[in-house]
């Protein structure tokens, strides 16, 4: 397997805190109304989607991370709205 290694593993470096207080996210609250119609079908990926969009609406604070299948699960719905 090393073999078929083209480059230089990557090497990370960590660094400690600038002060030493611990994050805190007690504070942090996150409302979502769903808005689904009864008997209406809706996808779970879609239904991520919006609900990862309106996460972010109700707190700024929360990001949509994709492991480049943004079409598949419709993050990209907070991406358009939100570059």
């Amino acid at each position: 397997m090393q073999s078929l290694i083209k480059r230089n593993p990557i090497q990370f470096k960590t660094f400690l805190p600038v002060d030493d207080e611990e994050p805190h996210f007690n504070d942090t609250k996150v409302t979502i109304t769903p808005e689904y119609t009864i008997g209406k079908l809706m996808s779970t990926r879609k239904a991520y989607g919006n609900g990862l969009l309106k996460a972010h609406q109700s707190n700024s604070s929360v990001i949509g991370l994709d492991g480049d299948t943004k079409n598949s699960t419709f993050s990209i719905t907070l991406m358009d709205k939100y570059p």
